[in-house]
């Protein structure tokens, strides 16, 4: 009996530890393996990446959770059934399309180029007081110039955006006191306008309200690496995915929810999920194919910097 060692309880557990982790990294080794492998099945045959987007609705290449795809096995056996695999597979699909930065934005938030005349180019619409003076101001330095437009009313600025009258218009969306501010978010809803940049406005000492400036479609102002980037939007929940799921792919996506509101309709029929997160460090890209095959009905409310006047 001598030849037997004899191991401590602090011991046996800590070797048991070991093990358990080795195995898991083995198992999340061969877990990315898989994906990266379906990955490239996917990706192949798609030299156009807009082709490629338009495809993923239609295509459903992840099938809800409670469906397994049987015609394939490499599918089969590397299907995703968790948010955290499908997420992953959104990063190794992002990566089988190495663009750059720019053509990433463009593929995802096309810019509309053309759809502003030129006498209506940096045109701002906006009620006018001493608050959305100092926003006006503030976007007008971020444009690189602007011609202000004045109006007598929040309708009439989105009516002018909508009608080609200015290409931007400003309205308060949030204030300290009561948050988000319904009525404005509804009417932005209304005409399907697109945050392009929100500016913090200080109304005395403790009180702040939050403008933004809005377009027809998303224009990406004047790139400060210093300053972090927001995704904002809503999603109808109909069942799959339910909010947590879109929420914890954003994570593993390396994005950070700064804000999420989860409402229900009159009726209690559905909810809607209302989201601003951060991309700083995140992979952008990776999220955004993650939606588009997931939640097609996710509305991009805007992609856009935040200033302060």
């Amino acid at each position: 009996m001598e030849e037997f060692q004899s191991y401590s309880p602090v011991e046996i557990i800590a070797s048991n530890l070991d093990e358990l982790g080795c195995r898991s990294m083995e198992a999340r080794e061969q877990l990315l393996a898989h994906l990266c492998e379906l990955a490239t099945e996917i990706a192949d045959g798609f030299a156009d990446p807009v082709a490629f987007l338009a495809s993923l609705p239609e295509h459903r290449f992840l099938a809800p959770r409670e469906q397994m795809y049987t015609d394939s096995p490499a599918r089969a056996y590397a299907f995703a059934q968790s948010t955290y695999q499908r997420a992953l597979l959104c990063i190794e699909l992002r990566k089988k399309l190495p663009l750059t930065e720019d053509a990433w934005n463009e593929l995802f938030f096309p810019s509309g180029d053309g759809e502003t005349d030129a006498p209506s180019e940096n045109r701002i619409s906006y009620q006018k007081n001493n608050y959305t003076d100092e926003a006006f101001g503030c976007f007008s330095e971020a444009l690189g110039g602007a011609r202000v437009l004045y109006v007598s009313d929040f309708t009439e600025v989105c009516e002018n955006i909508y009608n080609g009258l200015s290409e931007y218009g400003i309205l308060p969306i949030e204030s300290s006191e009561e948050g988000r501010l319904g009525n404005f978010a509804r009417l932005i809803d209304r005409y399907d306008l697109k945050i392009t940049a929100t500016c913090d406005v200080r109304i005395g000492r403790e009180r702040m309200t939050r403008f933004a400036l809005l377009r027809r479609s998303i224009a990406l102002l004047q790139k400060d690496s210093a300053r972090p980037m927001y995704l904002e939007g809503s999603c109808t929940l109909t069942g799959y995915p339910a909010a947590q799921d879109l929420l914890e792919a954003a994570r593993i996506c390396g994005l950070k929810t700064e804000r999420a509101d989860l409402k229900r309709s009159e009726d209690g029929s559905r909810q809607t999920l209302h989201v601003t997160l951060s991309t700083d460090g995140g992979d952008l890209p990776a999220y955004l194919l993650y939606l588009a095959m997931e939640a097609p009905a996710f509305h991009t409310v805007g992609y856009y910097a935040n200033y302060t006047a």
